[in-house]
């Protein structure tokens, strides 16, 4: 015989898990778009301008199995290159591109079948060809395991390539032109540019790539450091900021600049080395005017009046220091969580402890009630322990921006597993940790969920993962999904991760090898639903693409 609850003692707790329900999918609304950002599936670096590396695209969901090489299509597109690639909004056929490139070239593709639509050569540099790229690749594989002498390959062809970080944080506007940082390699003359490029004929996507127009960005403006990233202000200006602090606004015809230098900032002499970088990750933009910015020691909001930049509070500016115990500062472009007019508005970043915490700011005016977490600023407004290991006394760091979905925070760790042979200089120790993920033994692991608890107004861990994760992933609203270039049995895995629970979906196993390393690179859903990644060290893009391609 059923038992029946009386109604008045059931429907609390009716009412009390529908709030907890509620409370885990808060946050309904997505970034916000910008009018001034193609309209596009990724129009740029991290998806939008809040850097949150969302995507609102269905992507695949399994079941898991090896792919066959029919099912993985690789094109070489050279060094630094297909770090990112970006998806232009539609032509007038329906079609879309992909634009990518940088270093020697910049190139677009068909979006559906990856055929290479047309090439612009820079003509200032050595161009890599097919045969290069997969000599360098099968040589790498060969050197495999060996140690030092594999860390000597990959750097012949990346040193030289490091002032090319910055083409990393291209962006396509909604005109369909695509705006690249870009530094010539070779020359005595330190000069760098920002560059948009587009198509001769703007309907047709198979007309030839032009340069429109270029700023040489004065270096009375740089000093001694060199131009980091750049981004979209909610106006449609160029947002820009160098590696020793100075932000700019630029409007996308060049014909007016402003500039803001942030304070000095203050390095502990134990702290102090050749190659230290006071800015070295992206910045944000929110929809009222804020550039977030984290320097080696702080976390700024400069805000764009229109008129000019200023880090007045009354013009809505501010600053709040964080942990740095290591001395370099955090490693991930600041990410943006809370867009709704009633949504707790937050900024996210990694710190500089020696192992990491999730810190989050207000974006916004701090609430009248709120008091100060003890030892942070007011401005802080939750922090959280990211712990990718329990041995205390190992350094972990996160060099991979927190992918945001609502009130949802993931961090992947991109600490190598086994400690890295010193390369005596910070640019070649960076190079050979991303370089080291296709080794045996080296893969990093470990993933955390933070979920934001607007009622409590505290950061709680949602799951945690052992898996492993050595890249920038994504996440996508369509299918509730993480997507990821993994490592299994030493072989490259895509892993398809369950947003709420961190379960495994599925995995498909890639292959082993270099070219399935991701070296930094990012992982993104397709306009038709494949997985993209810039892999092979950044050396092409690789689209998998089962034939069984079911969507969520």
């Amino acid at each position: 015989m059923p038992i029946l609850l009386p109604k008045l003692l059931f429907l609390p707790w009716v009412v009390a898990i529908f709030c907890a329900a509620q409370w885990l999918h808060a946050s309904p609304n997505p970034p916000a778009r910008n009018p001034y950002i193609a309209d596009s599936p990724w129009p740029m670096a991290h998806g939008d301008p809040g850097q949150s590396d969302y995507s609102g695209q269905a992507g695949l969901t399994g079941p898991s199995r090896a792919l066959t090489e029919q099912e993985i299509k690789w094109v070489p597109l050279g060094p630094a290159n297909a770090w990112e690639v970006q998806y232009s909004p539609k032509y007038p056929d329906g079609r879309r591109v992909i634009w990518s490139g940088g270093s020697d070239r910049v190139v677009k593709l068909d979006a559906e079948t990856l055929e290479v639509l047309a090439t612009f050569t820079t003509g200032q540099e050595k161009f890599y060809t097919e045969r290069e790229i997969e000599r360098y690749l099968a040589k790498a594989d060969k050197l495999a395991g060996t140690g030092q002498p594999f860390y000597d390959h990959v750097m012949k062809t990346w040193i030289p390539l490091v002032y090319r970080v910055p083409s990393f944080y291209r962006l396509i506007d909604n005109n369909n032109e695509v705006y690249v940082l870009y530094s010539p390699i070779g020359t005595t003359e330190r000069r760098q540019f920002l560059r948009v490029y587009g198509d001769a004929v703007a309907t047709d996507p198979e007309s030839d790539i032009v340069l429109k127009r270029q700023w040489e960005i004065p270096q009375s403006l740089v000093g001694e450091g060199f131009v980091n990233a750049i981004n979209m202000t909610q106006d449609g200006n160029i947002s820009i900021v160098t590696t020793n602090g100075i932000v700019m606004v630029v409007d996308r015809q060049f014909t007016e600049f402003h500039q803001l230098v942030l304070p000095a900032i203050e390095v502990l002499p134990e702290h102090r080395r050749p190659g230290l970088l006071s800015v070295r990750n992206g910045i944000a933009n929110d929809d009222k005017g804020g550039i977030y910015v984290v320097t080696s020691s702080h976390m700024y909001r400069v805000q764009w009046t229109g008129e000019k930049l200023s880090l007045d509070s009354k013009d809505g500016g501010w600053s709040s220091a964080y942990p740095n115990e290591v001395g370099n500062g955090s490693g991930t472009t600041p990410t943006l969580m809370g867009w709704g007019a009633e949504e707790d508005r937050l900024v996210l970043i990694g710190d500089g402890a020696r192992q990491v915490n999730l810190i989050a700011f207000w974006r916004d005016e701090i609430p009248a009630d709120w008091e100060a977490i003890p030892g942070y600023s007011r401005r802080v407004a939750g922090t959280m322990p990211i712990k990718f290991t329990d041995d205390m006394d190992k350094l972990v760091q996160a060099e991979a921006s927190p992918i945001v979905n609502g009130y949802g925070a993931f961090f992947g760790n991109m600490e190598p597993s086994k400690k890295v042979p010193n390369q005596n200089n910070y640019n070649r120790q960076l190079v050979a940790q991303m370089a080291s993920y296709s080794q045996p033994g080296y893969a990093p692991r470990g993933g955390v969920k933070a979920q934001w608890n607007p009622e409590k107004r505290t950061f709680e861990q949602s799951w945690a993962t052992n898996m492993s994760f050595p890249g920038v992933c994504t996440v996508s609203g369509a299918s509730n999904l993480i997507y990821c270039i993994g490592r299994r049995d030493g072989a490259s895995t895509l892993e398809g991760i369950d947003w709420d629970s961190g379960e495994s979906v599925f995995h498909y196993v890639l292959g082993k090898g270099m070219r399935y390393n991701l070296f930094g690179g990012a992982v993104h859903v397709a306009p038709n639903g494949a997985i993209d990644c810039g892999c092979g060290g950044g050396l092409g893009m690789v689209r998998i693409q089962p034939r069984e391609t079911k969507k969520r």
